[in-house]
């Protein structure tokens, strides 16, 4: 079955829009890795995430606009669309996104220092009680020898 020049165009149009969301995915990914340091596991997880997360993109998008064929037009497309939006609004989202990521992941590892302060509190009490009780065993089998 042929397509249209008209149907052609909106296709590669509609390829361009994938590849400019596709983009902004790959900025959130980007942003989730600086957060996460050079951890290999966290950068494996997020490059696969974002490896199956445009399969299935492109996939989806040819089988409804393709007629299930990948077509050279829809691969420019993308690809355009993805330059186009690293030229213009990348370091836009970066900018807004990094900062509130950062935020967040401080207000985390805040949180779990202080459930980590807590849990030793609870600790270092259970400890105390243990002793008071283990020192107060020893005195009553002492008044008992005594006696």
């Amino acid at each position: 079955m042929g397509f249209s020049i008209a149907a052609q165009t909106q296709t590669f149009l509609y390829a361009v829009v994938l590849g400019f969301a596709m983009g902004g995915i790959y900025d959130i990914a980007r942003c989730l890795r600086v957060l996460g340091g050079s951890r290999w596991l966290i950068t494996t997880l997020l490059d696969t995430g974002y490896c199956l997360t445009w399969l299935v993109a492109l996939a989806a998008f040819t089988l409804i606009h393709g007629d299930g064929s990948l077509r050279n037009y829809i691969l420019l497309g993308c690809v355009g669309g993805m330059t186009l939006y690293f030229l213009t609004i990348s370091r836009i989202v970066v900018g807004f996104l990094l900062p509130r990521l950062r935020r967040i992941n401080r207000w985390f590892a805040e949180r779990r220092k202080r459930r980590k302060r807590e849990k030793e509190k609870r600790a270092a009490e259970r400890e105390m009680e243990r002793r008071a009780a283990q020192a107060e065993q020893e005195n009553c089998m002492a008044e008992g020898k005594d006696n």
